[in-house]
């Protein structure tokens, strides 16, 4: 999106042939910071696709019309949207996603359909259900934008709760409330979660827990993490735990507990990643170049275990960039680790700057990542060309992929320009002296 607008949207269009996901509400804020007429018309698409998809899909679509942080449904995976700043909700678009809502309401009515089978022990939420709950939840700002649909939506409401069982409309009272209630004490969802009968709702519980645990104990956090029954769900939260940990105490600058939480990060780029801050951290604290390759050899040794990722590249270049101030040669050796790692990759891609951690249950996914600024190679090379010119040269063209390979080759011949220029200036400068 950053780099080219009209492909951006060409995919986004193309995954409306597919069912919709939290994804497309996070595209269509992103967009709307860069063009806000361009998100309210793909929006526009978008609604128009999905206008007959189950609730469970269509309602991924309720949260941009009004500007909101959730979707209104219970959906089936969720997060926090990030609303620019200086959103302005497009009434327009709230009009037009109402009334789809108002008409399905109004269609179920007229042809009731049975409530879906639970699956994998949870429990159903019919479409009746998604309705009504949307409709409560959306119904102050409905009121404040369109007061003209009052009547239509207390209406509906009204047909989607005589659809249901009392089980059911006390199960949509509770999801309302619950979202509108302060939020719950690390302890009081803990106790709650051990209440819970169904192991996968008890798992879910617990990972919230911990995912909103940053002020908590982490001892206390890691035995609550470790009650949780799925080994998969269980180990993805710990590692995301530690990494989350890690990068805090980096920020706070309490480095020696940074090196100790990064140690438990079970995935080796991750971990490698951590460390090249840490020791990016510890050589702008301290001049000791003795301790500064004690930290610089302990993160090479973990990222030349790491597996070949952009994320390992990206260490590897900074871990260069770093030991050229003190060892040139052994950062040459890393410089030229870090284009075999960037080889092995298949269609490197170092645009993008944020990589995605996953924790996915049963009946809850959770997405959060972290950025990876700094060092592409472009930008390692160049600052290699301006200590070592020659290797620089030989190690881009060592790249097999070939906008790399052109990429850091121009920025290794920049530099040599930069240098020829300068000296240019500098003998003009000393005619004139002369004179």
């Amino acid at each position: 999106m950053s780099t080219n607008l009209t492909s951006a949207l060409n995919f986004a269009t193309a995954s409306l042939k597919y069912p919709p996901t939290l994804f497309l509400t996070i595209f269509l804020y992103k967009l709307a910071e860069v063009n806000p007429q361009a998100a309210d018309a793909f929006y526009l698409q978008a609604l128009a696709a999905y206008a007959d998809n189950s609730m469970n899909g269509f309602l991924y679509l309720s949260g941009y019309p009004f500007g909101k942080t959730r979707d209104a449904g219970e959906m089936p995976a969720y997060t926090i949207y990030r609303v620019p700043s200086g959103f302005t909700p497009n009434r327009t678009l709230q009009r037009q996603f109402v009334q789809i809502l108002l008409n399905r309401a109004r269609s179920l009515l007229e042809a009731p359909v049975e409530a879906p089978a639970a699956e994998h022990g949870r429990d159903p939420v019919s479409e009746a259900s998604q309705i009504a709950l949307a409709l409560t939840r959306l119904q102050d700002q409905i009121h404040q934008s369109l007061p003209d649909f009052d009547g239509p939506v207390e209406q509906a409401k009204r047909g989607m709760f005589s659809l249901l069982s009392q089980d059911s409309q006390r199960r949509v009272d509770q999801l309302f409330k619950g979202r509108n209630q302060p939020p719950r004490s690390f302890d009081d969802q803990v106790e709650a979660a051990g209440k819970q009968q169904d192991a996968d709702k008890r798992d879910q519980m617990l990972a919230f827990a911990v995912l909103g645990s940053a002020a908590e104990e982490l001892d206390r956090v890691i035995q609550v993490a470790e009650r949780i029954s799925d080994s998969d769900v269980r180990n993805k939260l710990l590692g995301w735990l530690f990494f989350s940990r890690a990068q805090a105490a980096i920020k706070d600058k309490r480095l020696d507990d940074a090196r100790r939480l990064a140690s438990k990060v079970p995935e080796l780029d991750r971990r490698a990643y951590l460390y090249s801050n840490i020791a990016e951290e510890s050589i702008k604290q301290s001049n000791d170049q003795a301790q500064a390759r004690e930290i610089l050899e302990e993160v090479a040794d973990i990222v030349t275990r790491a597996p070949s990722t952009v994320v390992t590249a990206r260490a590897l270049l900074g871990l260069a960039y770093l030991y050229i101030k003190i060892d040139v040669n052994r950062a040459i050796g890393l410089l030229s680790d870090a284009v075999k790692c960037i080889n092995r990759l298949e269609a490197p891609d170092f645009s993008n700057q944020y990589v995605q951690i996953r924790v996915e249950g049963k009946t809850f996914g959770f997405y959060t990542g972290f950025q990876t600024p700094g060092f592409n190679p472009e930008n390692a090379f160049r600052e290699f060309a301006k200590v070592n010119y020659d290797d620089a040269f030989y190690q881009a063209s060592n790249f097999a992929d070939k906008p790399i390979r052109a990429l850091t080759t121009l920025a290794v011949a920049e530099t040599c320009l930069q240098r020829a220029l300068a000296r240019q200036k500098s003998e003009k400068t000393k005619k004139k002296e002369k004179f």
